[in-house]
């Protein structure tokens, strides 16, 4: 289910960046693995069989993601850069 909803993000993303790009509108995406969230929680009924998958045997923390100089650039006006989808898989986990 997660790597579909995934697909369909960038699918939708990579449309709305080509409506959007004469706007000076960019596009940005950032897929991160497993986070530790209350939704998906590290210590949830489905951690079992997803740890073992895990490239650090852990989940991501939410922090961790908003630390990366990547999201903090996606989530500003510095550097605009050309109208495009980037896609940021994070594997922190």
């Amino acid at each position: 289910m997660a790597a579909s909803s995934k697909a369909a993000l960038e699918g939708f993303s990579r449309g709305a960046a080509r409506d959007l790009a004469h706007r000076g509108i960019t596009v940005n995406i950032i897929q991160p693995g497993f986070i530790d969230t209350d939704g998906n929680p590290a210590d949830g009924p489905a951690s079992s069989m997803f740890l073992p998958t895990t490239a650090m045997g852990r989940y991501g923390r939410p922090e961790e993601i908003a630390a990366w100089p990547a999201a903090q650039s996606t989530a500003s006006d510095h550097g605009r850069r050309p109208p495009t989808v980037q896609t940021l898989v994070i594997v922190c986990a």
